[in-house]
């Protein structure tokens, strides 16, 4: 499943899913890789009770394209 960093409470990471954000993972900062940031989508794999994170770099990028363009053509209505 992908999921959005959402914030970072004391030693927690709280990811959101994509898509269903009252879905959330929370996991200790000592099974998160370092490199991970608030806004960052991972994928989240959980086998044997162990989660694997894996970092979508690409993601969020169109993300971040797709939020833009959505102010630019808000701008442009004005």
């Amino acid at each position: 499943m992908k999921y959005t960093l959402d914030r970072i409470e004391n030693d927690l990471y709280v990811f959101v899913e994509k898509g269903n954000e009252e879905n959330q993972v929370e996991i200790s900062n000592k099974f998160v890789p370092d490199g991970i940031l608030e806004g960052d989508i991972v994928e989240i794999k959980l086998e044997d009770e162990l989660y694997t994170l894996t970092k979508l770099d690409n993601e969020k990028e169109i993300r971040k394209s797709d939020v833009q363009s959505l102010i630019d053509k808000l701008k442009n209505k004005k």
